[in-house]
């Protein structure tokens, strides 16, 4: 009985022992450690992780780090005992900010040209069409005048020069602006007079030597003389009592040069603007011209102490070969330039021209009459002055004469400006000369 009562004293308590431990471990799975010697074991439904047990039962499966049917309190809390402060705190550093950079835009160049500047029409008159090139909105501006008419059509202009019923010559001039007045394109008209029938145009071929010295070429015995006077560049000249050299016009505009560089100019009509305020600055420079070109749009170049110069309104193709000569230090001798645009120039090695028939009678002339030392072409004519004579083709009675004068002279003519209206100033290049103007 003793034993039995013994026994049951020491059975009792160890079995409460071990009720007890076998409640705590499973109440208590949450606490246990991996090291413990109660570990879950791995068949349970109990995950093992570095810092304890968990219930798989319980783990995400998606969506947001919040257990199922928590409460509001236990919502801000994820497995690893963090907030979701800490977590979205944690995203935010892996997040790549973007910035869209816009590029700032650039300011449109207003751009305005034409593909023809100029409209030649017969005494019976001419509809032509001009076809604008612009980038932005341009205008029309221009003064009524009975001589012609001009529409937009879109992006080209109608322009219809009326009958001349008169003997001469007439010319005016329109200009197309982009809306903001930053560039201008000028249109020049220009009409032949009605013919006389009783006096055609006659062309004659003249030929002249003179002390080894040839004039030759081709006149126009009948033409209209319809050029303004030069009375300011006459007296100047006669005061100075030399000209080197010059340029002169039928609108009244015109320019005479002596020594190293004085020089007298009339200038009319607001279209010489341009010119005018260069001729300042080339006087205030004191600049030396070695020769001189305008027309009547007013377009112009200086050539200045041998190969600078100073231009307006040129022909790209004629500013690129004055560039070309400047840029390889090459006397430039002479340019010129008509009333159409079409230019040509005389440099210490070489010649040239834009129009085809001009450029094709300088080679001729070189080759006759040997090195070019000057050139002067009009709308109808062309004057080249060479080292052993004179060539030309279309000229005025008056400046054939003239030349063949001032030769016989025992002057050699190497400079001469001229116009299709007969008046014209030659030179030697040097100081004497001989003019009608």
């Amino acid at each position: 009985m003793k034993q039995k009562k013994l026994l049951s004293i020491i059975l009792i308590p160890v079995a409460v022992i071990i009720a007890a431990v076998a409640i705590w471990c499973v109440l208590g799975t949450k606490n246990c450690k991996k090291d413990s010697p109660l570990a879950c074991s791995p068949t349970d439904s109990l995950s093992c992780t570095e810092t304890g047990c968990s219930d798989k039962s319980l783990e995400p499966t998606g969506g947001d780090n919040t257990i199922p049917n928590a409460s509001a309190a236990d919502k801000g809390k994820d497995s690893s005992n963090g907030t979701k402060e800490d977590v979205t705190e944690k995203k935010e550093k892996t997040v790549t900010t973007t910035k869209q950079v816009i590029a700032p835009q650039k300011k449109i160049v207003p751009r305005l040209s034409a593909d023809k500047t100029t409209v030649s029409a017969p005494a019976d008159g001419i509809s032509d069409t001009i076809k604008v090139i612009c980038n932005t909105q341009w205008d029309i501006d221009r003064s009524p005048n009975p001589m012609y008419s001009v529409t937009r059509n879109g992006d080209a202009l109608i322009v219809t020069i009326n009958p001349n019923t008169s003997t001469d010559s007439r010319a005016d001039f329109f200009t197309i602006k982009t809306q903001d007045g930053a560039k201008e394109q000028r249109i020049t008209l220009s009409q032949n007079g009605k013919s006389n029938s009783t006096t055609p145009q006659t062309t004659y071929n003249v030929y002249d030597v003179h002390d080894d010295y040839t004039i030759h070429g081709y006149q126009i015995t009948n033409y209209a003389h319809r050029a303004k006077e030069l009375k300011v560049l006459r007296d100047a000249i006669s005061k100075w009592g030399e000209v080197r050299t010059g340029a002169i016009s039928e609108c009244g505009t015109g320019i005479a040069i002596y020594g190293d560089g004085g020089f007298q100019a009339t200038i009319l009509g607001r279209e010489f603007n341009a010119f005018n305020e260069s001729l300042d600055k080339v006087k205030q420079s004191d600049s030396r011209i070695s020769d001189v070109t305008f027309n009547r749009d007013g377009h112009y170049a200086f050539i200045l102490g041998g190969c600078g110069y100073s231009i307006y309104g040129l022909p790209q193709e004629f500013e690129e070969a004055l560039n070309k000569l400047n840029n390889a230090n090459e006397k430039i001798l002479s340019v010129s330039l008509d009333d159409d645009d079409n230019w040509a120039y005389v440099s210490a090695k070489h010649f040239g021209a834009s129009d085809k028939k001009h450029y094709a009678l300088m080679q001729e002339a070189s080759e006759k009459y040997g090195k070019l030392e000057s050139v002067c072409i009009t709308i109808k004519g062309i004057v080249i002055c060479c080292r052993n004579g004179v060539y030309f083709k279309n000229i005025p009675q008056s400046v054939v004469d003239a030349l063949i004068k001032f030769n016989k002279s025992g002057l050699r003519p190497k400079v001469v400006k001229f116009t299709d209206s007969g008046t014209y100033l030659i030179t030697d290049g040097e100081s004497s000369y001989t003019y009608s103007m």
